[in-house]
């Protein structure tokens, strides 16, 4: 069982909050791993 289908199932999230939730998280994700590639060039200049 994954995450989001515990907090629905649990009626902690609606589905369509868990689903915006899961799309902010990846947005996120990409920015942090974007933003560490630009200081590990930076590093290694």
């Amino acid at each position: 069982m994954k995450e989001r289908d515990f907090l629905i199932e649990e009626n902690l999230l609606s589905k369509e909050n868990c689903k915006d939730l899961l799309i902010e998280s990846g947005e996120l994700t990409a920015i942090f791993i974007a933003s560490r590639k630009t200081a590990e060039k930076s590093v290694n200049r």
